[in-house]
């Protein structure tokens, strides 16, 4: 994966005024550590937690929360995810927007579906009455990813977005190309996590414009 060198420029360019430097840090060490940052980040497509990136950089996990943000603000597109942070570049993916109803208990089994027809799940939407649109994300593409986030769920007594809207949600899939999202509804219908009503469908594509699916 490559970061453009334009970010990184402005990364180091705009440090001072991105951020309140510390005693004992200076602006040429910080722009050394986002720089070391953005290449852990992008060295690899699997996720990356917050504690193995302090160790990595002998900071604190609050350092790591800051050199995330700095790097948002000046265009990494860098994703927090129950695993970890991820440097997500534009994908060329088949992606869809897909409306879905079920239990919380059927988590698991949704999930399963999705990626054992090879799909990965990258987030979950709910229209809340008063924040308006909810987003967490994700980020599952194989059983055991699936099995750590439900574990994970469990294991935090967390409630999932679907209970602030009776079951009802959005997420936002991606598979290899049109036939294997159709292989992955079909699975999804067949479970009777689709609603009961008319499908309709806007627009169609790869990466960033997406199908949705209501």
């Amino acid at each position: 994966m490559i970061v453009p060198l334009c970010i990184l420029a402005a990364v180091c360019y705009y440090l001072p005024v991105a951020v309140n430097t510390h005693v004992g840090v200076n602006r040429v060490e910080r722009c050394d550590r986002l720089k070391r940052l953005s290449d852990i980040l992008a060295s690899s497509e699997e996720p990356h937690s917050g504690a193995c990136l302090a160790a990595e950089l002998g900071v604190s996990r609050q350092a790591v929360v800051q050199d995330i943000a700095i790097l948002r603000e000046q265009g990494f597109p860098v994703m927090a995810t129950s695993r970890g942070y991820v440097l997500r570049l534009r994908s060329h993916r088949f992606r869809k927007t897909v409306a879905v109803h079920h239990e919380p208990e059927d988590i698991a089994d949704e999930l399963g579906a999705i990626v054992d027809n090879g799909g990965r799940v990258v987030d979950v939407i709910v229209d809340h009455p008063v924040y308006g649109e909810l987003r967490g994300n994700i980020d599952v593409s194989t059983r055991e990813e699936a099995a750590r986030f439900v574990n994970l769920l469990l294991s935090t007594g967390q409630n999932p977005l679907l209970n602030l809207s009776g079951g009802f949600h959005l997420h936002t899939l991606e598979a290899r190309d049109e036939a294997t999202m159709d292989s992955i509804e079909n699975a999804l219908r067949e479970k009777g996590f689709l609603p009961a009503f008319d499908n309709i469908a806007l627009g169609s594509g790869k990466g960033d414009t997406d199908n949705v699916e209501a």
